[in-house]
């Protein structure tokens, strides 16, 4: 999930009035949550809409949406670049395009456009690999700009918070240098941006310099957007000019350049969406006229057929979320409001009846929750950082993740229970909880059980308890508890659950690296059993 934060004098100040009420109203609609707590108002989005995952985007959507308007985003296209590159410095980065963006002192927005520009490179650009972006104030520099490939040793800047040196010094000793030097594919060059006057702007994908800084007083933007990716580089572009659009600035965008070879944006934006009457029809289960389905996606931002009514509609450039007519269909349904369309039997040829195994888990929910433990749900494909020093063997991760939050699929519940327990650390103690959820080990899918208790002493015997008394009341057999290393758990104080003699999951107390790594300060004690090994045993 992709958060953005604001708060209610930031809305009541830089957007129309009402427009938190407009935020909460579609909550629904576009699939996101809101959380207001005192002045801080909290957003979470799924992060396949990124375009909304701007606060100016997300409100000037909700605007068409609701007043029936029309999306107005004119962006100018130019046929000539005025970013060059040289052979060497599409060695480094090979893709490069700009857009600027003209209009009054951006003041309050920069925290929110260098807020956007990040949640693009965590996204888009997958943390400055496939493309990054560069913004920069335009009247503190001469246009056009180029990109050279520059030794580090000899090259200096002052970047744009002040630090002083050759590029190696930078990239060895500034924060974002040791964060993203490692992209930086040569040892010994870096690729470098100047002006017209030879003044260095931007190393990309690493860090800008103090002669095109952006402050509140600046009105006009020039942003080099360079990558390694021509997709993600022009996603990241037409994203950021439709943020700086619902800003209202005006922007021109220029062709991408790949390796030198031009490629201009223009036939990207409003692209034709093919959509079958049918294909409609079948996805809602019910009839809906040609008039009311693109009243449906003007609402939803897409722009009237050009020529003919019963030409398809367009696509705006930053709606990169659609490929194709599915896309579109579930914007109808969207806009129609899934509330509306009728319900209907569904016909089958066959008789459900209740599974086994399910009927299995729901009994150790009643049990768990008969003990006074609170169960939690997360997603079984998850944050990579969870797995930290604890391992995974699913085998499975995700290519191209929308997010970090969704880039490995786990093989076990307690690493998503620890992030759990730090998002509700300032909750009282104790938390007692519980998780019944898939999971992949090994290539094998199967249920997993976690129960998880922090509280100021919550030790191995605390966590043997619940143990004792859960399996006492479903499965029949002796029940030991074998020692044996388990990661993220304290040598000495785990080991594996044995029931008759056979491993059916892990329990003991949480190691305190494990702690400090989730930001915990209190003892955590946990046992993660499969339910697939204790089912088999037969209910008690």
């Amino acid at each position: 999930m992709v958060v953005v934060r604001t708060s209610r004098p930031e809305l009541e100040s830089d957007f129309p009035a009402g427009t938190l009420e407009l935020i909460r109203n579609g909550v629904e609609t576009f699939g996101y949550s809101v959380e207001v707590s005192g002045d801080d108002v909290k957003i979470e989005l799924n992060p396949d809409r990124l375009d909304l995952c701007s606060l100016d985007s997300l409100v000037e959507s909700l605007r068409i949406f609701y007043s029936s308007g029309t999306a107005n985003d004119k962006f100018k296209f130019h046929r000539n670049s005025i970013f060059s590159a040289s052979p060497e410095a599409y060695g480094l980065r090979s893709v490069v395009g700009t857009l600027i963006a003209r209009g009054k002192p951006i003041g309050s927005g920069l925290q929110r456009l260098i807020t956007y520009q990040e949640k693009i490179h965590d996204t888009v650009g997958k943390g400055r690999s496939l493309s990054s972006i560069g913004i920069h104030d335009m009247d503190n520099i001469v246009l056009p700009f180029s990109m050279s490939s520059e030794e580090n040793q000899i090259t200096r800047m002052t970047t744009y918070d002040g630090m002083d040196g050759t590029l190696q010094d930078i990239l060895e000793k500034h924060e974002v240098g040791r964060k993203y030097a490692s992209l930086i594919p040569s040892p010994t060059h870096s690729p470098v941006i100047r002006d017209a006057e030879g003044r260095i702007m931007s190393v990309p994908p690493v860090v800008n310099g103090v002669v095109s800084r952006i402050a509140g007083s600046t009105r006009n933007f020039v942003v080099d957007v360079t990558g390694t990716d021509i997709q993600a580089v022009k996603n990241s572009m037409f994203l950021l000019a439709r943020s700086f659009s619902c800003m209202r600035y005006s922007v021109e965008l220029f062709p991408v350049l790949s390796n030198g070879q031009k490629c201009n944006l223009e036939k990207f934006h409003l692209r034709d969406v093919r959509i079958s009457q049918g294909s409609i029809e079948k996805a809602l289960g019910t009839r809906i006229s040609t008039r009311e389905s693109m009243n449906a996606l003007k609402k939803m931002g897409y722009l009237p057929p050009s020529g003919r009514s019963s030409d398809p509609p367009r696509v705006p450039g930053y709606r990169i979320d659609v490929m194709g007519e599915i896309d579109a269909i579930e914007d109808i349904m969207k806009a129609v409001g899934l509330s509306n369309i009728p319900e209907r039997a569904m016909h089958l040829s066959t008789t459900g009846e209740s599974d086994n195994a399910r009927d299995f888990a729901q009994l150790c929910r009643t049990v768990l929750a008969g003990a006074g433990l609170q169960e939690t749900k997360s997603f079984a494909i998850t944050s990579e950082k969870f797995f930290r020093g604890i391992g995974s063997n699913s085998g499975y991760e995700v290519l191209n993740p929308k997010s970090e939050e969704s880039s490995v699929l786990r093989d076990k519940l307690y690493p998503n229970m620890l992030n759990l327990l730090r998002i509700n650390k300032r909750r009282p103690l104790p938390q007692r909880i519980f998780e019944i959820g898939d999971v992949v080990s090994g290539g094998t899918q199967e249920t997993h059980l976690c129960v998880m208790i922090e509280d100021s002493i919550s030790d191995f015997s605390v966590i043997r308890k619940e143990m004792d008394y859960f399996i006492g009341r479903i499965a029949a057999g002796e029940v030991t508890v074998h020692g044996s290393p388990v990661a993220g758990l304290i040598g000495g104080r785990c080991g594996t659950i044995k029931l008759d003699g056979k491993g059916i999951g892990v329990i003991g107390e949480v190691h305190p690296e494990t702690l400090e790594r989730f930001e915990l300060q209190n003892p955590v004690s946990m046992m993660e059993i499969t339910l697939e090994k204790l089912y088999f045993n037969g209910p008690v």
